[in-house]
């Protein structure tokens, strides 16, 4: 009798000891690794900025202004192009203004937006000479270059914002510190030709033959977004991301033009009628 007793013991504590063994496995499995937690705390690109004002405290101030912060302090993917102190106030001087306090709230808007590239993180690996294939939250495009300095390699935005701390990941993006803030031109592609006197003869042309209104519009007014809203395939978990319909369709062009050294010298052309002329023979 007693031998069955101690065997009866025996096995209840046998397997108390084996369902304590497989709690503890339980436990410890659910437990993060450090490296997770780590990831957990890693910056969001709004505080990068908000810890660094010796930096970025006139942009900070942008970006609260505009609620633009918040964006930058949520979930999914952005590439953040982050003018310093030195460059936002160069760039209220160039404006003749003295702070952001002269400015409208749409233009700051514009000014922040032009920052932004929503739903990607783009480092300088992915740079090439010309234009990105992404829009900034204003809808503009920016081209990217890059020069030599010594034994370093400098990328530029629109070849004026030079990148002087380049690829710096956060939790929810890439954030690039630039040297001049981003003022992408506002006129449209026969207004800039216009204003370049390298092209004076073109641009009598373009008018003549009325090329230039053709050029003009931006904005395809028949698109309607929302009939593809069907097609996003909405947030993804664990990132925030989200894939976007496209909220406007626009037009671009391009123009390859001759100089007016290039009209005289080559083809001894100097005015529009001599260019008519020269057409009337050659077509």
């Amino acid at each position: 009798m007693k031998r069955i007793i101690f065997n009866s013991i025996s096995r209840k504590y046998i397997n108390f000891i084996l369902i304590s063994l497989s709690l503890g496995l339980i436990v410890s499995s659910c437990n993060p690794e450090p490296t997770d937690i780590s990831t957990f705390k890693q910056e969001m690109l709004g505080q990068y900025v908000q810890n660094h004002p010796e930096q970025f405290s006139e942009f900070e101030r942008l970006l609260d202004t505009t609620e633009v912060m918040g964006l930058l302090n949520a979930y999914g993917k952005y590439t953040l192009f982050a003018p310093d102190n030195n460059a936002m106030r160069a760039y209220y001087a160039s404006k003749g203004k003295t702070s952001l306090k002269d400015f409208t709230l749409d233009t700051l808007t514009t000014i922040a937006y032009d920052h932004v590239i929503k739903g990607y993180e783009i480092t300088t690996d992915e740079f090439t000479d010309g234009l990105m294939p992404y829009l900034t939250m204003s809808e503009r495009f920016i081209s990217t270059s890059s020069r030599a300095s010594g034994a370093n390699l400098v990328f530029y935005l629109n070849d004026q914002s030079a990148i002087t701390k380049r690829d710096v990941e956060m939790s929810n993006g890439i954030v690039h510190t630039i040297d001049v803030v981003i003022n992408p031109s506002v006129l449209n592609l026969p207004q800039s030709i216009s204003t370049d006197t390298k092209f004076t003869l073109f641009n009598q042309a373009l008018i003549a033959t009325g090329l230039d209104k053709l050029m003009t519009k931006s904005r395809d007014e028949s698109y309607d977004y929302k009939k593809y809203l069907s097609l996003e395939t909405g947030s993804t978990k664990g990132s925030g991301s989200v894939d976007e319909i496209p909220r406007s369709r626009k037009y671009g062009y391009t123009v390859l033009m001759e100089s007016d050294s290039t009209y005289e010298h080559v083809y001894n052309i100097k005015t529009l009628d001599e260019l008519k002329a020269y057409a009337a023979a050659n077509v």
